[in-house]
C-alpha cells in the first residue's frame, strides 16, 4: 500500500516538473529577443527531462508492486495445495498437550493399565485359573476338542469356536476342585501342540482329575512313522504336503510336518510310554478307533490308513501326582509395582539378579519330583542379548556354582519355567532332598517381570 502511494507522488511531481519546465520554453520563445541566455533553456528542459524521468521511476515502482503481489498469491496457493506437516517440536504444542504427554510419560509402567488397552498383548505375560465344572454326573473331559463337539463330554479349548466349548487353557492353573473327579480324558492332535516338559506339567494335571485307574485316551502323530516315511518320500501330484506347502524332498518333510500347523513336540511309542510312567500312567498301545475304554470307540478322526501319521494310547492312571503350590517367601532385590490377580503380581528388578526366594513345607526327595513350574514372566526378555540366561535356579545352594537356566525358547507361554525330573537330576548331579528355591526371574535392573507361585508335582 505505502509503495502504490510512494509511486503516485513520484508521478505527480515529475508531472509538475515537465508542465513548469515546457511553460518556461514557451515563454522563453514567446519573448522574440536574442537577449535570453541560453541556461535559461537548458534549466527549462532539464525540468521537462527530471520529470520524464520521476514518470519512469513511478511506473517501475509500480511494476514492482505487481510482481510482489503475484508472488504472494503464488506462495499462498502453494501453501493451500502443500501444507506443512505440523510441528512435533514440544515448543509448538499446546499447553495442554504438553501438559497431558508429561503426565502420561511420568507414570509407570502398569500392567493393568496395559490389559485394558490391549488385553491380547498383556494376557501373553499372564495366567489364570481355569474355571471349576459344577456338573454332578459323570465327567468326561475332552482337551482340545477344536470344532468336534462331543456328546457327554466337557469340550475344552484355547480358542473356542462353539458355543458348547469352554475355554480352557492346559497351561493355566487346573482347579483343585476338579482332583479326582474326572471318568475319562480324550484328546486328538492336541498333546504335540506343547513343548516336552509343558506336556509333562499337562499329563501330571491329567493324573490329578482323573478317578484312580481311569484312562487318558491320546492320539497324536507318531514321529517313528514320520522318520520312516521321509527317505521314500516323493513329491508327487497328490501329495498334501507337495500340494499344500510346495515341499519337495524328504527332509523338508520331516521338518514341515514336526512342526506343521504349531506342532512343537512328537512322540514314538518309546518316548510317550516314558513320558505316561514318569506322570503315573501305563500306556497301551491301540488302534485308533478302538480302546479298552468303549466311551472311546470311533471318536478319532485319523486312522492307520496309507498316510496317516497317527498312533493311539491309552494311558491308565497307575499312580497318583498330587500338586504342592508355594508362594514366595522372600523377594530380594525387586519392588512389587503392583497387584494383578489371586495368583501373582508386577515387580521391577532394584539390582542384578534379583532372587526369589520359595520355602517347602519339609524336605522332599527329588527323585518324587516330576516336574516343578515357577510361574513368572519377564516383560523386558527381549531388550539385551541376554536371553538365553535370563531366568535362572539354584535348589538349596546345593548348585549355585553353576544355576540351572530355563530356556526361553522351549515354551509356549513366557510364564511357564518348567524343570522336570531328569533335568533336576542333572541340575543337583544326582538325587538329593531339598527344601528351599532360589529363582531368579530377571537379570538387569530395571527388568519388569510378572511373579506368582511355583506348583510342585510329586508322585505319591
Amino acid at each position: 500500500m505505502r509503495t502504490s502511494i510512494l509511486a503516485d507522488v513520484i508521478a505527480l511531481i515529475g508531472l509538475i516538473a515537465m508542465v513548469v519546465g515546457a511553460w518556461s520554453v514557451f515563454a522563453l520563445i514567446a519573448e522574440q529577443t536574442v537577449e535570453v541566455p541560453l541556461t535559461d533553456y537548458i534549466i527549462a528542459f532539464g525540468m521537462i527531462s527530471g520529470g520524464l524521468a520521476m514518470g519512469g521511476l513511478a511506473q517501475g515502482l509500480r511494476l514492482l508492486l505487481v510482481i510482489l503481489r503475484g508472488r504472494q498469491q503464488v506462495l499462498n496457493r502453494c501453501a493451500k495445495q502443500f501444507p506443512e506437516p505440523p510441528s512435533t517440536s514440544t515448543s509448538h504444542r499446546s499447553e495442554t498437550d504438553a501438559l497431558a504427554l508429561g503426565s502420561k510419560a511420568s507414570q509407570p509402567f502398569s500392567l493393568r493399565r496395559l490389559e485394558q488397552e490391549n488385553p491380547g498383548l498383556a494376557r501373553y505375560f499372564l495366567w489364570d485359573s481355569n474355571p471349576v465344572f459344577t456338573e454332578s454326573s459323570e465327567l468326561w473331559l475332552h482337551l482340545g476338542c477344536g470344532v468336534r463337539v462331543f456328546e457327554g463330554f466337557a469340550n475344552l479349548d484355547f480358542c473356542p469356536q462353539d458355543a458348547r466349548v469352554l475355554r480352557w487353557n492346559l497351561l493355566d492353573l487346573w482347579p483343585e476342585e476338579l482332583d479326582e473327579k474326572v471318568e475319562g480324558v480324550f484328546s486328538e492332535d492336541c498333546v504335540e501342540h506343547f513343548f516336552h516338559a509343558e506336556q509333562t506339567y499337562i499329563l501330571c494335571n491329567i493324573n490329578r482329575a482323573l478317578r484312580p485307574k481311569r484312562v487318558a485316551r491320546i492320539l497324536m502323530p507318531s514321529l517313528a512313522k514320520l522318520v520312516d516315511q521321509y527317505p521314500t518320500y516323493r513329491a508327487g501330484p497328490h501329495d498334501y504336503l507337495h500340494n499344500t506347502w510346495g515341499i519337495e524332498t524328504g527332509g523338508d518333510a520331516v521338518n514341515c510336518a514336526m512342526r506343521l500347523t504349531g506342532h512343537r513336540w512328537l512322540h514314538d511309542p518309546q518316548s510317550l510310554a516314558h513320558m505316561s510312567e514318569l506322570c503315573g500312567f501305563h500306556a497301551t498301545p491301540t488302534e485308533c478307533a478302538s480302546s479298552s475304554v468303549a466311551k472311546f470307540n470311533g471318536l478319532n478322526l485319523r486312522d492307520e490308513s496309507s498316510g496317516s501319521l497317527s498312533f493311539a494310547n491309552d494311558l491308565r492312571k497307575t499312580r497318583c501326582i498330587s500338586r504342592v503350590m508355594i508362594s514366595p517367601a522372600l523377594v530380594k532385590g525387586a519392588t512389587k509395582v503392583e497387584d494383578l490377580t489371586a495368583n501373582g503380581a508386577l515387580f521391577v528388578a532394584t539390582s542384578k539378579r534379583p532372587v526369589i526366594e520359595y520355602l517347602l513345607p519339609h524336605r522332599i526327595a527329588s527323585g518324587s519330583v516330576v516336574c516343578m513350574n515357577f510361574r513368572s514372566s519377564n516383560l523386558s526378555s527381549f531388550e539385551g542379548p541376554r536371553t538365553w540366561d535370563l531366568k535362572t535356579l539354584v535348589i538349596d545352594e546345593i548348585n549355585c556354582a553353576k544355576p540351572w537356566v530355563f530356556d526361553e525358547t522351549l515354551k509356549s507361554q513366557p510364564c511357564m519355567n518348567l524343570i522336570t525330573k531328569s533335568q533336576l537330576k542333572v541340575a543337583l548331579g544326582g538325587d538329593r532332598d531339598f527344601s528351599r528355591l532360589n529363582f531368579s526371574p530377571a537379570y538387569n535392573i530395571g527388568e519388569y517381570f510378572t511373579l506368582g507361585c511355583v506348583e510342585v508335582f510329586v508322585s505319591q
